[in-house]
């Protein structure tokens, strides 16, 4: 397990990398939910599908996450944020349950007037708050990552394994790392 202060300084490290929240599977409806949430704080740079079509007028229809499989692309932006600019990712298949989610940034794009380690920690708990995701992986960018891979290279933390997240959690009465 890390330290607070190395964490903090993997997340704001300009290496080139993004750092990226993967979320496990989850339901559509709750990806689309986040995707609203999102738009609340963010204007729309861009989306796009797998097919590269320019998708921003249907954001806000739940049909846009429709389809025997897909990828979403979307680049968002606000300057009130603590994370300035963000890119997320949508994809499914149906075979395989739930829709996928992961949010990107760099490092540089966080509002350093703003950022804590805490800050960060509740911006992607309130995210995950949305989604109702089991557990997330907060990581360097890392395209040979074994996806949902606690151990593997580039994994900064988990909510499970994040001692913060898990008083976060014995708290409010919900699951717990074991």
């Amino acid at each position: 397990m890390y330290t607070d202060s190395q964490i903090h300084d993997w997340i704001l490290e300009c290496d080139g990398s993004t750092r990226d929240v993967t979320f496990m599977p989850v339901e559509r409806v709750r990806v689309f939910t986040l995707l609203q949430h999102l738009l609340a704080d963010y204007d729309v740079v861009s989306v796009s599908d797998n097919d590269g079509n320019d998708r921003r007028t249907d954001i806000s229809n739940s049909s846009i996450l429709a389809g025997h499989s897909g990828y979403l692309h979307l680049v968002l932006d606000s300057s009130a944020s603590l994370i300035r600019r963000l890119q997320a990712f949508v994809d499914w298949d149906e075979s395989e349950p739930g829709y996928c989610i992961e949010i990107s940034f760099f490092p540089d794009e966080l509002d350093m007037t703003k950022f804590s380690l805490a800050m960060f920690q509740d911006l992607i708990e309130d995210w995950n708050s949305v989604l109702e995701s089991p557990d997330y992986f907060v990581r360097f960018e890392n395209a040979s990552w074994k996806l949902y891979d606690t151990n593997d290279l580039g994994v900064i933390y988990t909510r499970l394994t994040h001692p913060r997240t898990n008083k976060m959690l014995d708290r409010s009465g919900g699951p717990t790392a074991s």
